[in-house]
């Protein structure tokens, strides 16, 4: 059991980690994304870098990710209704 674990809990430190330094480069910078999403656009924000994909979303909050941490944007199409 603990083979199975011990990588879940080193990945998930090394993101922790990863997570924290981008959002106190958010802060450093005076941007503040808003509080009560913060955390979860820090998380889904550091899994594209961890993978190095594009996240696509019509969020504009993320391009503050995009331009200090290097997150890679691909504008989603508008809604037409």
């Amino acid at each position: 059991m603990s083979d199975l674990v011990d990588p879940l809990l080193e990945v998930f430190e090394r993101q922790s980690t990863l997570l924290g330094r981008s959002m106190v480069k958010l802060r450093n910078n005076n941007i503040s994304v808003a509080c009560h999403a913060a955390l979860p656009y820090g998380i889904i924000a550091q899994s594209c870098l961890d993978h190095d994909v594009e996240l696509v979303t019509r969020d504009v909050d993320f391009r503050y990710f995009a331009r200090l941490a290097g997150l890679r944007l691909f504008p989603a199409a508008s809604r037409r209704t």
